[in-house]
């Protein structure tokens, strides 16, 4: 349990990214922007926006 700042700091020790998480958040960002434009996105009704990030199998 992390109780103090000096806890925090000895578990950030073991804590390590995994490989590709980096990438992979990138790419959502860019892809969000893709279909969201910042020109139109003020425009977007809520449906519009929930279909346009339902991920498809």
């Amino acid at each position: 349990m992390i109780n103090n700042i000096n806890d925090l700091i000895k578990a950030s020790d073991k804590f390590s990214m995994p490989d590709g998480k980096i990438e992979m958040k990138a790419k959502g960002r860019l892809e969000f922007i893709s279909k969201f434009p910042l020109t139109s996105i003020q425009n977007l009704k809520v449906d519009d926006y929930c279909l346009g990030t339902f991920e498809r199998l």
